[in-house]
């Protein structure tokens, strides 16, 4: 019988293979939303992500430099629910999943598809960029 994997063994796990991102949805216009993705070479942690808080898993990296494995990934609403979870335990990822959730809480804000203004655009932007500016230091 396998050991139950703890949320502290996901958060350390994540922090070392997850990976937080943006990606821009169309509606209406390209609108920046909450995407995160853990990348494994054998999928038995990922279905420990996908158990616990949802989300897809999928086959990656054939023919690219990474070579071949799995993927877990998990937009906006299980997105900001995975990072929430794990956040007292993140070390590396911490500031980048907070930046997170206030992206994916934007989108969940507008969950009936109501049109977006500038501002708002503008403002999910900015937090696009935040995460893109932590990714680096």
């Amino acid at each position: 019988m396998a050991k139950p994997i703890s949320l502290q063994y996901l958060a350390g796990f994540f922090d070392g293979e997850g990976c937080i991102t943006s990606e821009k949805k169309k509606r209406g216009r390209r609108v920046p939303t909450l995407r995160i993705n853990v990348f494994q070479k054998y999928p038995e942690v990922l279905k420990e992500f996908k158990r616990r808080f949802g989300g897809q898993i999928r086959e990656a990296g054939k023919g690219q430099r990474v070579g071949h494995g799995f993927r877990w990934y998990a937009a906006t609403v299980k997105a900001y629910y995975t990072l929430h979870a794990l956040l007292p335990f993140l070390h590396v990822k911490s500031k980048q999943a907070i930046v997170g959730m206030k992206l994916a809480s934007r989108s969940m804000a507008n969950a009936r598809h109501k049109p977006i203004s500038s501002k708002e655009v503008n403002l999910r932007e900015r937090l696009a960029w935040r995460l893109k500016r932590l990714k680096r230091l």
